[in-house]
């Protein structure tokens, strides 16, 4: 009572796990909402462009309560940011741990997607769960250049 599988049906079953567990999206259910989502994360533009057009919740959230502004601002994917925010994403929206698209995108260092986001209207002033400032979460990561630039925004 042996099962065959495939190379493929394997490889595809074990990237969906993977999907799955690194940034909670659900791909089984394959919802517009979840496909923006992973569109946001990869940077596919013209997938963000079709899925908002056809009714895409900017809203939703995946597994981990993460949005599609807040993958597009960790990825630097910087057209989908401005995509999803002309589509009505709050700039401040918080996940789960109550991180914000701005500590998203100051974690990973993306300076242009820091100053855009402040542009925004994004406050550098909040906290996540932690306690810690989208300033706190650019050090903790090596990116002084970010964290300067927040501290030199935050109203005193």
């Amino acid at each position: 009572m042996f099962l065959r599988f495939s190379l493929r049906s394997v490889l595809i079953l074990v990237g969906c796990f993977a999907l799955t567990c690194f940034i909670g999206v659900s791909v089984e259910r394959g919802t517009r909402s979840s496909r923006l989502i992973m569109a946001a994360y990869n940077g596919d533009v013209s997938s963000v462009e079709g899925l908002l057009a056809r009714g895409a919740d900017v809203h939703a959230r995946d597994g981990w309560s993460g949005t599609a502004l807040m993958y597009a601002a960790g990825s630097g994917h910087f057209d989908i940011l401005k995509l999803l925010l002309k589509h009505g994403a709050p700039v401040d929206e918080r996940s789960r741990m109550h991180r914000t698209p701005l500590m998203w995108a100051a974690q990973s260092g993306n300076m242009a997607v820091v100053k855009f986001l402040i542009e925004q209207g994004a406050n550098p002033n909040l906290t996540d769960d932690d306690a810690k400032m989208a300033t706190d979460l650019a050090n903790k990561n090596g990116h002084s250049k970010v964290a300067f630039y927040l501290n030199s925004v935050s109203p005193k």
